[in-house]
Formats: structure tokens, C-alpha cells, sequence
């Protein structure tokens, strides 16, 4: 306005800090006719009196002009949804899809998701792949390693029965979005050894038609071993199991154990001739 008021008025510099009463400096040239003399000032931002507001800001955006012409902020508050992008129109990403929708996709990789905006504000880091696709998937990259995430099994995720344990170790486990429970079936980031004899925890290698439990007890025919060190989730305080066995009488559950933090868990369990999984397993976000 008193850019305005002054007929030789071209161009003004405003002071965007905290810093009260603001300093307001007019010029009477512009960037274009004085580019020489036009450097960057902390705090400032350069405006040409000429230049009117023009962008379509959405869902509370304010337009602003800036040395780069007329842009729009967004909102930014915990009590309605953060807007980001050109015109405010996307959500910060709760997804990988809404992360590709937005414009921010950089292919597969890591990137920070709001999994619980607004509930929680935090981010966490979530590994999205297929991001060439219309439906990227979600997965946590597990930094503890494949020798702190792996499990025995007769049955492999996508694989039919086998008479001895296969090893099952992973690099990053299938998350899914919104719920955060993990896909044990999804083996995609994983490797697997098989034909691995577990004695004297049992495998379907030492199934036999007996008429008692006598002793079965002693064989744990599933053993699993998980660890979240270095990601932004955890385990719930307790986890529920469906545990089989051959026969029925012979299930067990031994030695399951969660580290302090939650972030470290393992179990033995089955019984003779079966095995068990945990149903569901719903990850917790730190701080959250």
C-alpha cells in the first residue's frame, strides 16, 4: 500500500522475521531493470509493485508474493489437515500412493509418511515399491539385518509344504497401510535356505502316526526371530498366536520374549509336527 502511494514506487523489499514493527523499503527500479543490484538478503523477500497475487490456494492456503512471483503457504497446524504442494491441494502422504499422487515420487525408496496425521504428527520411515505403478505397496527396510529377522518354517511364505524347515530371513517386511498390521505372507524382500534340520526343535521331517504326546513337547517345530532396531516401529506389548500341531495335544508356546523397548522379539512354539504365526501382528509407531 505504500508502494501504492508513491508514484516512482516500482518495486519494495519486506522484512519476513519476527522482529516488530516490520521494515518495508521502497525502490524505484525492479530485479529486471537493476539485476546487477539485485541480491539475496536474509529475511527479505522482493515483490515488484506491479505484480498482483495470482494463485488458486485450496483448503486454507494463503497467496503470497515472493521474489519467484505469487506462491502459496499453506496451512500448517495441528488442528486441521497440512496441506502441501503448487495450490495447497495435497495432504501431507499417509501412503505411497498419496506420495506419487503429490508429485514427490523419486521412484522406489525411502520416504517419511504421516501413517497417523492428524492423530500423530510424527513420520515414519516406510520403504514404497511399484511406485511405477497405480497401487505402490508399503514395507519397513529392517536394519538389524537378515541374521536378527528370519524364521523356520515347513510351509515358506508363497511356497507349498516341504517335509524339512526352510529359513526364511528378511530385508524388509510388507506393511499395510492404514492399519500397520504386517503381511506375514509376503516374502518378496527376503531370501530363503532350504532343507534345514532344527534339531532338536522338530520339523515335519520327523512326523510319524503316534498315539500319545509323550515328549512332543520337547519339539518346536516354528521358531521366528524379529528385531525393528533402526526403524521407526515396534512391537505391541503382547502378540497373539494360532499354533498348530500333530498331534493337537502336542502344541506349545516357549520362550517368547520382547526386549524393554519392544523392538526385539522371538518365540519358539508349535509342538511335534506344526508350527504357529502371529495373527494379527500390528506395529506401533514410536512416540505415537
Amino acid at each position: 500500500m505504500a508502494c501504492m502511494d508513491h508514484v516512482q514506487c516500482k518495486s519494495y523489499n519486506f522484512q519476513e522475521t519476527e522482529n516488530v514493527p516490520k521494515l518495508c523499503e521502497l525502490s524505484s527500479s525492479t530485479e529486471a531493470a537493476s539485476s546487477a543490484d539485485f541480491v539475496s538478503r536474509q529475511g527479505y523477500s522482493y515483490s515488484d509493485a506491479e505484480v498482483e497475487p495470482d494463485c488458486n490456494c485450496v483448503n486454507g492456503g494463503t497467496c503470497t508474493l515472493t521474489s519467484a512471483g505469487a506462491v502459496c503457504q499453506c496451512l500448517d497446524n495441528i488442528y486441521y489437515p497440512d496441506y502441501q504442494g503448487l495450490y495447497c491441494e495435497y495432504p501431507y502422504p499417509a501412503s505411497c500412493k498419496e506420495v506419487k499422487e503429490s508429485g514427490q515420487s523419486n521412484g522406489d525408496g525411502e520416504y517419511d509418511l504421516y501413517l497417523l496425521h492428524p492423530v500423530c504428527l510424527r513420520t515414519s520411515r516406510v520403504y514404497c515399491a511399484d511406485m511405477s505403478t497405480d497401487n505402490p505397496l508399503e514395507y519397513v527396510s529392517l536394519p538389524a539385518g537378515r541374521g536378527n529377522n528370519y524364521a523356520f518354517d515347513n510351509r515358506p511364505p508363497g511356497h507349498t509344504y516341504r517335509d524339512r524347515h526352510s529359513k526364511t530371513a528378511y530385508d524388509k517386511i510388507r506393511l499395510d497401510v492404514p492399519s500397520l498390521e504386517v503381511d506375514i505372507t509376503d516374502s518378496r524382500f527376503s531370501v530363503q535356505i532350504v532343507g534345514i534340520n532344527i534339531r532338536p526343535y522338530g520339523s515335519a521331517h520327523d512326523c510319524k502316526y503316534h498315539s500319545s504326546c509323550s515328549g512332543y513337547q520337547t519339539y518346536k517345530a516354528g521358531i521366528a526371530v524379529a528385531d525393528l532396531t533402526g526403524t521407526d516401529f515396534k512391537f505391541p506389548s503382547s502378540i497373539p498366536y494360532n499354533i498348530g500341531s500333530w498331534p493337537s495335544c502336542a502344541k506349545v508356546l516357549v520362550d517368547p520374549t520382547m526386549s524393554a523397548d519392544r523392538k526385539k522379539w522371538s518365540v519358539k512354539c508349535g509342538g511335534h509336527c506344526g508350527g504357529c504365526s502371529p495373527k494379527p501382528l500390528i506395529l506401533h509407531i514410536d512416540g505415537c
